[in-house]
């Protein structure tokens, strides 16, 4: 009985509590649903230039936690410019929304798709703003856009020149080289530097492999992928480092056929559970 009241005083001295949720935590979009998983608090460390929080591992703010699990196709990415966040608030009435910053939203935390791509997780957060004392709950309610995919496919074009200008359409991919130089910024091992840009969502793209003259494989990796565009026009880049610097090459994509937009609301209250 005397143990209870000792633990309970040292998570609230160190103002960081990870729980699960209390009652039904997520609602479903249709039979895709996104629930509630954990909740945590904790104080942002004053003057941590690196924005660090009063109790080790934790992030600073308050965040919820979600769970996303698909049975059929395979999730690609959340699209963290596509949600939106309705409410985000404890039961005492404190506003927890982050404030706009730039061009990013800055509610939702880097997403993590699982492996085998049929599962995702996301966090709703503020970085700066924590419940007000006495809080028993978390509210969070909007949604998120997930892109998903299906039909698994191979193509390739052979005899792409490495340059700027170049066009690559293989299946429903269709894009272009914009820029094409050393890469040695990269370091010494990567001698060439290629980025492909497309008015179309890249997303679909599961791996691109570079084969030279003779057909052998040219190391490679995919360094950089980003996004920009207003009024719902999109540009998408994929730079790819390579080993060897050629002058053309045989580009092989593997990729998926179909991509879908889907919308899975947010609907949930947490607590510590008691």
């Amino acid at each position: 009985m005397k143990r209870i009241p000792l633990v309970l005083a040292a998570l609230s001295l160190a103002t960081a509590v990870v729980v699960s949720p209390a009652g039904p935590g997520g609602t479903s979009g249709g039979k895709v649903a996104a629930k509630a998983v954990a909740l945590t608090v904790a104080k942002p460390k004053p003057g941590d230039k690196f924005g660090g929080s009063m109790a080790f591992g934790v992030d600073p703010g308050t965040c919820v936690y979600f769970r996303i699990d698909v049975k059929d196709g395979s999730i690609l990415k959340v699209d963290r410019d596509a949600g939106k966040l309705k409410a985000f608030a404890d039961d005492k009435g404190t506003n927890l929304v982050p404030r706009k910053k730039g061009f990013s939203s800055g509610w939702i935390g880097w997403p993590k798709v699982d492996k085998d791509r049929h599962g995702c997780g996301f966090s709703i957060r503020n970085k700066e703003a924590l419940p007000a004392a006495g809080a028993t709950k978390v509210t969070a309610k909007g949604h998120v856009v997930l892109v998903t995919a299906a039909g698994a496919k191979t193509g390739q074009q052979a005899n792409v020149a490495l340059k700027k200008g170049s066009a690559v359409r293989i299946g429903p991919i269709d894009m272009k080289i914009t820029a094409a130089k050393t890469g040695a910024e990269f370091g010494q091992k990567w001698a060439w530097s290629v980025t492909f840009t497309s008015s179309k969502d890249l997303a679909n793209i599961q791996d691109l492999k570079f084969l030279d003259a003779a057909g052998k494989e040219i190391e490679s990796r995919r360094t950089s992928a980003g996004s920009f565009g207003f009024s719902g026009r999109m540009t998408y880049t994929h730079t790819y480092s390579l080993a060897r610097k050629v002058a053309a090459a045989t580009i092989k994509i593997s990729y998926f056929e179909k991509l879908e937009r889907i919308t899975v609301p947010f609907d949930a209250a947490v607590g510590v559970g008691l």
